[in-house]
């Protein structure tokens, strides 16, 4: 994904989140779209450690997560 990363804006503000562990196995499929779509998102990789206490913040407990910087709402 560094190739694709060349291409955006460094200045553009995020319009996605992507909450996922720093694992390529449910994960990459939708860092790989967002990637190729162009658009700026941003990769929150949550610590195995840190997990429990922010289970109760995501959708269903569980991750991925893909989170609207524009209003905040998280869909998983």
């Amino acid at each position: 994904c560094f190739a694709f990363t060349f291409f955006k804006k460094i200045t553009d503000p995020p319009l996605y989140k992507f909450h996922y562990f720093p694992l390529y196995i449910r994960g990459e499929a939708t860092r790989m779209l967002l990637e190729l779509a162009n658009v700026p998102w941003e990769d929150v990789q949550i610590k195995f450690d840190d997990w429990p206490k922010l289970k109760p913040d995501y959708p269903g407990q569980q991750i991925p997560c893909l989170e609207l910087t524009s209003d905040g709402s998280k869909y998983g």
